[in-house]
């Protein structure tokens, strides 16, 4: 859910919330839009908003209007864990 759009000197800096499983993930599998279709794309991973669970911000270089954007994003799936393949690891301390 987008929390907040701000655009200052070139940068629109998106404030958003993810939920579910794989946070991080979902965090950073988005991107914005012009009209035209012209992805922007942030140079950076989101960061997390300070004392705030599951929030996040982007920043994405661009001159374009923000009424002419559109988030953007992918479908995912949940992980799905292959008994067969699990391993257990013993540390010794």
């Amino acid at each position: 859910m987008i929390l907040d759009i701000q655009k200052e000197n070139g940068i629109i800096t998106l404030t958003y919330e993810v939920e579910g499983q794989h946070a991080y993930q979902q965090a950073n599998a988005l991107w914005i839009e012009n009209g035209k279709g012209k992805r922007y794309d942030s140079r950076q991973p989101a960061e997390r908003v300070s004392g705030k669970i599951n929030q996040y911000q982007l920043a994405f270089p661009s001159s374009a209007d923000t009424a002419d954007l559109y988030v953007a994003t992918i479908e995912m799936n949940s992980l799905q864990y292959l008994e067969d393949l699990e391993i257990t690891l013993e540390i010794d301390r």
